[in-house]
């Protein structure tokens, strides 16, 4: 089972290469989750709430080689349009960037194609998802 859990400090992850990732990444607007399997860190990602602008940025995932094909980016990027969607958010963007050569760009463009991500309306080289924001019963 694919769990999620939002990190209170990068030195908390215990993988060598997740934790150069989270402590790299962070920055004021970020937020940072660990997927875990079985209480075993699995994968990364770094979320930047631009919520000002009703935008949510997928600033990094990334999954350890040995975790990969088992639903963890995924999982990920499912939580990602979720957070943004209950931030208010009404689109996801992300750069669609390969982190070594296991990956290449054509795989990853089409990985995010098939979960609905397109080339950006603004011409950059970013990919986005409309996504539909959580409704509240006030």
């Amino acid at each position: 089972m694919i769990e999620i859990a939002e990190l209170t400090h990068p030195t908390d992850v215990v993988d060598e290469i997740i934790r150069e990732r989270a402590i790299r990444a962070k920055v004021k607007q970020s937020r940072q989750f660990v997927a875990t399997i079985h209480g075993r860190e699995a994968g990364y990602l770094s979320f930047d709430d631009h919520s000002d602008t009703q935008t949510g940025v997928i600033y990094e995932v990334f999954v350890l080689p040995k975790f990969r094909k088992l639903g963890v980016g995924s999982s990920l990027v499912a939580f990602a349009e979720e957070l943004a969607s209950t931030l208010k958010c009404i689109r996801l963007r992300l750069s669609a960037i390969p982190f070594d050569r296991s990956v290449t760009q054509n795989w990853l463009d089409s990985w995010y194609t098939k979960r609905g991500y397109i080339p950006a309306s603004d011409g950059s080289h970013e990919l986005e998802k409309n996504i539909s924001v959580s409704s509240d019963s006030d």
